[in-house]
């Protein structure tokens, strides 16, 4: 066992062996190969244990098989375990959800606006114009503004007048 190794001054201790487990992958590699070679060994010592089993010690063998598949199906699971390992499950599908961007494009020569909208590519997330509006004549905001409180005051005066 890996614990008694470790246990002898002469042999590196269990936090060095796993540490080489972690950063060596070919010692990660030996690691799990004499695991399953104990597995193995322990599979043949539990056939002669149920072999030499005798009504007298029926139940004391039982423990000790109990104990040995236990600990078989650890240290080799591919091997030794009840659950074999199996392919992991495919990734679900992705569902991308693409966001429309507006933007305002003005003509250089006659000045007018239109709204251009672009929708990223969903292979290459790169935007791309998929469609156009038509061309306007720009409003001025000061321009706009003098005309909305020019037409309300005109309500407000055809509201006085009415009373």
């Amino acid at each position: 066992m890996l614990s008694k190794i470790a246990a002898d001054p002469l042999m590196p201790s269990l936090r060095t062996i796993y540490r080489w487990k972690a950063g060596h992958p070919e010692f990660a590699e030996d690691m799990r190969l004499a695991r399953e070679a104990l597995a193995e060994r322990f599979s043949d010592l539990g056939w002669k244990m149920a072999l030499e089993a005798t009504p007298e010690t029926a139940f004391l063998t039982q423990v000790r098989l109990k104990q040995l598949r236990w600990t078989a199906a650890v240290l080799g699971p591919r091997t030794h375990a009840r659950l074999k390992a199996y392919a992991p499950p495919e990734p679900p599908d992705v569902t991308t959800i693409l966001f429309r961007h507006f933007k305002i494009e003005k003509h250089s020569e006659t000045g007018r606006h239109r709204v251009v909208a672009y929708t990223p590519d969903p292979d290459t997330m790169r935007p791309v114009r998929t469609s156009e509006g038509e061309w306007t004549t720009p409003v001025d905001p000061a321009a706009k503004m003098d005309a909305v409180m020019a037409a309300s005051r005109e309500r407000l005066e055809t509201w006085a007048d009415d009373d």
